[in-house]
């Protein structure tokens, strides 16, 4: 099939086809009228022989419009067609925000044998926080807010309780356990170090709270057991 033919197929979807040129061979494309040619034809009867085009299949319209506009262009525009970008990783979807998942759940907390409190620990933001809910037999009751901090590749906790306390806590796991440690007001001018170490163990963590007052000599200020609140 010659290109000026291919373009009249394409932009009329009708054409003439004079007799004495030779006839398209592909197949399925343009079916003469049942009409006897003479060996000699007039102009009005050449005028009056219509060919009639029958709709091409796919991978012969794509020969066509290769013919017509050339395969360079076709294929070129398929091949640089912009591809999806992956999506977007979730936020606080790193391993290290999972890291203190050992201490969620709702605990009976018992210190010495007794029972010292509940602790209710639950995931916040979408995982990205995890939330602690203190209510002690003594009438204490506290909140702490603890986050991964990609930036600076450290756990923090900040503390608050109804009694006016704060406490600001910084670091990570060390082995399986998770220690953070902080600095508060002696109220005489100095400062006391505080060590809290949470223990992941089979039946519930283990916490544990040190203090000390040059980083060297520690006692220990909370030593708490958790298991789990029947309900």
């Amino acid at each position: 099939m010659s290109p000026s033919f291919g373009r009249r197929l394409l932009l009329t979807g009708v054409c003439r086809w004079w007799p004495d040129r030779p006839a398209p061979t592909t197949r399925g494309f343009i079916r003469k009228n049942p009409v006897p040619v003479p060996r000699r034809w007039s102009e009005p009867a050449r005028r009056s022989s219509l060919i009639v085009v029958v709709l091409p299949t796919l991978p012969a319209l794509v020969s066509i419009l290769a013919l017509t506009v050339g395969e360079t262009e076709i294929f070129t525009a398929v091949a640089t067609a912009p591809s999806q970008a992956p999506p977007a990783p979730r936020p606080c979807s790193a391993p290290e925000y999972r890291q203190f998942d050992f201490w969620l759940g709702e605990w009976n907390v018992l210190q010495a044998g007794k029972t010292a409190g509940i602790n209710r620990i639950t995931p916040l933001l979408g995982g990205c926080a995890v939330r602690e809910d203190w209510k002690g037999v003594s009438g204490l009751t506290g909140t702490s807010l603890n986050m991964w901090d990609s930036a600076r590749k450290r756990w923090t906790q900040t503390w608050v309780d109804d009694k006016g306390n704060i406490l600001f806590l910084v670091g990570g796991l060390q082995g399986p356990k998770m220690v953070l440690e902080g600095d508060t007001p002696d109220g005489k001018g100095g400062t006391v170090k505080n060590r809290i170490t949470w223990t992941p163990l089979p039946a519930g963590p283990r916490q544990i709270w040190e203090t000390s007052k040059d980083g060297k000599t520690w006692e220990t200020a909370f030593d708490g057991s958790y298991e789990p609140v029947r309900k």
